[in-house]
């Protein structure tokens, strides 16, 4: 996570006993890349995500866009 530079975002479920939040939080802190952390309330690590978190998703997968769009309206590249 430290050597990735590119934004992303991350669903954090919040009743995970699997992945717990605090080992979540390890991972979102260690990346190095721009973030938004989406905490998906009510939620184990098998959750599915309802109406509830459909928006908050939807927000943050527009944010991601946003951010790996160049000026050409091309997604983003590395190369």
């Amino acid at each position: 996570a430290q050597e990735v530079v590119l934004p992303g975002v991350f669903l954090q479920s919040e009743l995970d006993t699997l992945v717990p939040v605090a080992y979540q939080d390890e991972v979102v802190e260690a990346y190095s890349g721009e973030s938004q952390v989406v905490l998906m309330e009510g939620l184990s690590h098998s959750g599915l995500a309802t109406e509830t978190h459909e928006p908050l998703i939807e927000e943050s997968i527009r944010w991601l866009w946003k951010q790996t769009k160049c000026k050409t309206n091309e997604p983003y590249s590395t190369s």
